[in-house]
């Protein structure tokens, strides 16, 4: 199969997706066809980021250890991690007391 090639004379947002379409995987260890973009549900919302290559290989890792199928399922794995922590329950009900707070001025 011939994937475009990212060129300078694309407009970012294409370069990147190209880029990230080249390196998704395309079949699950299991001999499946790994989960494409249509298969996202419809409550999830498209967000584009910049990582670093260290954060890019971080992702790589999880692909290659069977953890994840795709970067995308790498970032929404990690915060799912990030929800797990306490420390973020108390993060969430600090900021709702300080809405409250701004609600009485």
């Amino acid at each position: 199969m011939h994937h475009p090639v990212a060129t300078d004379a694309q407009p970012p947002a294409v370069r990147v997706t190209q880029v990230l379409q080249d390196h998704r995987p395309r079949t699950a260890d299991s001999g499946q066809r790994a989960a494409a973009q249509d298969d996202v549900p419809e409550d999830f919302t498209p967000v584009m980021t910049q990582l670093s290559a260290a954060d890019l290989a971080t992702l790589d890792t999880l692909i290659t250890a069977g953890i994840v199928n795709s970067r995308a399922e790498g970032v929404r794995w990690a915060v799912g991690r990030l929800r797990e922590h306490p420390a973020y329950t108390r993060l969430q009900q600090q900021i709702y007391e300080s809405n409250e707070l701004k609600t009485q001025f």
